[in-house]
């Protein structure tokens, strides 16, 4: 489903594009939003999840240094 951003279409209409040419940009720039939040989603459930292996791999290392000798 398209997005389309009234004002964006609003704008591109008064910059002097066709009702046609400014309704189908509008649209493919609602799109690209709706994919651009997808992605920062998935980049912030990543960083997420790379922390908590750090994390994870942290507590190891630390229970392996305080048993040395």
């Amino acid at each position: 489903m398209k997005i389309v951003s009234a004002k964006m279409r609003g704008a591109l209409v008064e910059a002097g594009a066709s009702e046609t040419t400014a309704e189908a940009t509008a649209a493919d720039i609602g799109e690209l939003a709706g994919e651009v939040r997808i992605i920062r989603w998935m980049l912030a459930s990543l960083l997420g999840a790379v922390l908590t292996g750090f994390g994870l791999l942290g507590a190891a290392v630390i229970q392996i240094l305080v048993r040395l000798p």
